[in-house]
């Protein structure tokens, strides 16, 4: 599925991944499985329903359930779990499994934890506003509160450069200039 998803559906599909009942979500209820899938409803509203971007839109979808009554509320939850997803690999396999429960394609984002997981000198095929790039992985280095990639990139002309500040860490992906345009794996 791709383009904006009802949120109706994504209502219905987190709360029978999650087994919440609807009714739930909507509450006061702070308990822990009942908030985990109300944030996620939110996150998925935000950046792939028909609310898309909209904090305003999300907070009355709730509102008129009898949910949250305001904006603040829907941001929060949209940080949380975008926190989430920068530190916890658990959570971005959950992200993965709710995608394909809800049917959401998108292009395979790289977080900085795919990077964690790959042995210095390995090669892969970046793509970013439609550029691709190839990387030979060296190390991830944490400064401030950042973690950049260590390692080199093929430039057309000059072959191999070394680079420090190429690419890093924002909100849980791996992402690269000003304006934090998100990398993906490039599998042409």
């Amino acid at each position: 599925m791709e383009g904006k998803v009802k949120s109706e559906y994504i209502i219905k599909k987190i709360c029978e991944y999650f087994n919440v009942e609807e009714h739930l979500v909507f509450s006061k209820w702070r308990r822990r499985e009942i908030v985990k899938a109300r944030h996620h409803i939110i996150y998925y509203m935000y950046h792939y329903g028909d609310t898309l971007n909209s904090p305003s839109s999300i907070r009355d979808v709730f509102k008129k359930r009898g949910g949250i009554s305001n904006h603040a509320s829907v941001i929060y939850a949209v940080k949380r779990i975008e926190d989430d997803l920068s530190y916890s690999m658990d959570s971005n396999r959950t992200m993965l499994e709710i995608d394909a429960f809800i049917g959401i394609t998108k292009r395979k984002y790289l977080t900085i934890h795919y990077f964690m997981d790959i042995n210095k000198g390995h090669v892969i095929n970046m793509s970013h506003e439609g550029d691709s790039i190839l990387w030979k992985h060296d190390s991830i280095q944490k400064r401030g509160s950042k973690l950049y990639l260590i390692g080199e990139y093929k430039h057309p002309e000059h072959g191999w450069l070394k680079s420090d500040n190429k690419f890093y860490d924002y909100g849980g992906y791996l992402c690269t200039g000003l304006d934090a345009e998100r990398v993906f794996e490039n599998n042409k």
